[in-house]
């Protein structure tokens, strides 16, 4: 008895740790550990990124130089969304479709937003073509998407403007068509 009451308290206590440390901070975050936070992400690409200095050289940067401008930036204030913005900027300099930084939605309350289109489709040359509406609407009469449409801007913007200005510079595939 006494054993599996010091084992549920153990396990009661393993769970309260755990759940203590959620992986992403409610509290705006100092200069100190946004820091601290970008040495870890320095570190992975020391330790783990075998195409660094192809990089370097096919890219003419120099990982140092490119971790210092990084230090700088996540010292400047900012919110904890800003920062999680410049993490995500400084993965995409590798240009690297096998490489990402990204947010689980369900474990980033209030931080990742995502918005399904309610529609599905493939690229048609410079533009998207909609192939079907996904069952988001029951009724769709009144949805400004058609199957069949081609989608060629979005806000006013080509859609390969839209990607180079907004997507590119958080997710970057190394490939400008890929992109």
């Amino acid at each position: 008895m006494k054993r599996s009451s010091s084992l549920m308290f153990l396990f009661t206590l393993l769970v309260l740790v755990l759940a203590s440390c959620g992986p992403i901070p409610y509290l705006k975050m100092s200069s100190a550990e946004r820091v601290a936070d970008m040495h870890w992400v320095f570190s992975i690409y020391e330790q783990n990124y075998a195409p660094l200095k192809y990089k370097e050289q096919k890219f003419g940067f120099n990982f140092e130089d490119l971790k210092a401008s990084y230090l700088v930036k996540a010292e400047a204030e900012q919110s904890n969304t800003e920062f999680f913005a410049l993490m995500q900027s400084f993965v995409a300099e590798f240009k690297d479709a096998h490489n990402s930084g990204s947010f689980i939605p369900q474990n980033y309350k209030g931080y990742v937003q995502v918005a399904y289109l309610g529609f599905d489709g493939v690229r048609d040359g410079d533009g998207f073509y909609v192939e079907r509406l996904l069952p988001t609407y029951t009724d769709p009469t009144g949805y400004p998407i058609y199957v069949c449409d081609i989608i060629t801007k979005i806000n006013g913007k080509s859609l390969k403007e839209a990607v180079d200005t907004e997507v590119s510079k958080y997710r970057n595939l190394g490939r400008n068509e890929s992109n």
